[in-house]
């Protein structure tokens, strides 16, 4: 092994061990609680035709969503409807095997009356 691969390696190394260290120790910086929600959702991107999703957690600037969708990445935008609603838009911030999380761009408004609902059963 070159010089050049040893380093790389070993920044490599360095780089997982400081992210995984800083995950650990980071403050949650969510803007808002988040709820346990199961609730099913259509999810699309400006390309495709929309996949069924679940909602598993949900606050008024984001949630997380479980399913398979081949597409999804990080910084993809996402429209995702549930239910009669108006569709929601946002941007994933994670993306984890069949989970990924998705932040709003905007607050969940008064108009997002479904949305609102599961917020409410889960006490909001």
């Amino acid at each position: 092994m070159e010089t050049g691969e040893r380093q790389m390696t070993t920044m490599s190394k360095l780089v997982t061990i400081h992210e995984t260290e800083r995950s650990a120790s980071t403050p949650d910086r969510r803007k808002a609680i988040r709820h346990s929600v199961t609730a099913i959702v259509a999810v699309s991107d400006a390309f495709g035709d929309p996949v069924i999703m679940q909602v598993e957690d949900l606050s008024t600037h984001g949630c997380s969503l479980n399913g398979e969708a081949a597409w999804l990445r990080i910084g993809k935008i996402l429209t995702i409807k549930l239910e009669d609603d108006s569709p929601v838009q946002a941007i994933t911030r994670w993306v984890r095997g069949n989970a990924a999380g998705a932040e709003f761009f905007r607050p969940l408004a008064a108009e997002h009356s479904c949305w609102r609902q599961l917020l409410e059963a889960q006490g909001f």
